[in-house]
């Protein structure tokens, strides 16, 4: 409820309070329209111009706190710094593609973090073990099998075949003496 105007002299103009929805600028000269906030910075200082912009975040938190009620669950956006605008150019969102070499952690939905069922609060959870507590598994990608290359022989000529022997040598299949002697054993 607001309180009358006191009476006035005969001659003196009727003192008006500002609308409630406008707020009381006081001495400060108002902004010119369509003017950018560096431009109003440069014209009003820019002590000036955070000063009233506090000011006026401030009337707003407290005009909200009168029809909402207080909230201590209630927090200031970070991005705004409560003030509910940003300004300059918002930079566009980078599309990131999913990882060929991790997946969701399924053993903690991908949290990274699981229940102990510890009543100590600060035990009631840990670290995921599946994962190390990064929500994700690493996924090891199989390289591509590798295709032997089989040169064709000259008919008649059949590739040597066999098996090494630790202390006689390389022994052809089908043969008893080493054809390359084991270099270690001295004769």
């Amino acid at each position: 409820m607001t309180e009358p105007a006191p009476p006035t002299e005969p001659g003196q103009p009727t003192p008006t309070e500002p609308e409630p929805d406008q707020p009381d600028n006081g001495d400060q000269p108002a902004e010119p329209e369509g003017q950018t906030p560096a431009q109003a910075a440069a014209a009003l200082g820019s002590d000036e111009l955070l000063k009233k912009a506090d000011s006026a975040n401030r009337a707003y938190h407290k005009k909200l706190a009168g029809i909402l009620g207080d909230d201590p669950n209630r927090h200031e956006c970070p991005t705004c710094q409560g003030l509910g605008v940003t300004w300059g150019e918002a930079e566009p969102a980078l599309e990131l593609l999913d990882a060929e070499d991790a997946r969701p952690c399924e053993k903690c939905n991908a949290i990274g973090f699981v229940k102990t069922g510890s009543k100590n609060p600060q035990q009631a959870t840990k670290p995921c073990n599946a994962c190390g507590g990064r929500g994700w598994q690493n996924v090891v990608l199989a390289p591509a099998p590798v295709v032997p290359i089989i040169t064709p022989q000259p008919a008649g000529e059949q590739p040597l075949a066999g098996q090494w022997v630790p202390g006689r040598g390389f022994v052809p299949y089908g043969q008893v003496d080493p054809i390359v002697p084991d270099p270690q054993v001295r004769a």
